[in-house]
């Protein structure tokens, strides 16, 4: 709305941006994190289960654990989709919210402006704009960051595994990805 042009602004500014709008829902905020890191966590357990159903019942022999691993993997899946829709749900409304609040400060400040300013630019393109700016963003904070959140949580977690199984394995897992 102002003469700052959107592809002059530092991502770290319009980053902070982005901090300051999420500010009021800290509390969902922490909540969104932590419910994607328990589902990430939970994640990780069929795995590791496999690993000791081979291990242990299938090459050792103890036929009795059985029950125990599959009612663990069954466990950790059913959490994880617990807090997957947890996760979900929080980011919907986190987003709704957030994008609720953009809009209203910009309608405010097109109240603002001169008319001069409405003069110039017709009132459809400035409604259109506002209107498929804050859906972006939207956008961004429902699919985006969540996406980014998990793949992170995901990709350190395996990496703490694979170390903690076999960190000579690992390294060579990890010396091509760069």
């Amino acid at each position: 709305l102002g003469a700052t042009c959107p592809l002059c602004l530092s991502r770290r500014s319009v980053g902070w941006r982005l901090v300051k709008m999420l500010a009021p829902y800290k509390l969902r905020a922490v909540l969104l994190v932590l419910a994607s890191s328990l589902a990430v966590a939970f994640a990780m357990v069929p795995p590791l289960t496999y690993k000791m159903i081979a291990d242990r019942v299938l090459e050792g022999g103890m036929h009795q654990e059985l029950p125990k691993w599959v009612g663990l993997m069954l466990g950790a899946s059913l959490l994880e989709g617990v807090f997957r829709f947890s996760t979900s749900w929080i980011n919907a409304w986190l987003g709704a919210a957030v994008v609720g609040d953009l809009r209203s400060s910009l309608h405010a400040q097109t109240q603002r402006l001169r008319m001069s300013y409405h003069n110039r630019h017709e009132s459809g393109e400035l409604i259109g704009r506002i209107m498929h700016d804050s859906g972006e963003l939207q956008h961004f904070i429902v699919d985006g960051l969540p996406y980014f959140l998990v793949n992170i949580l995901s990709s350190i977690s395996i990496a703490v595994i694979l170390i903690l199984l076999n960190w000579k394995l690992a390294l060579m897992v990890f010396f091509p990805v760069p």
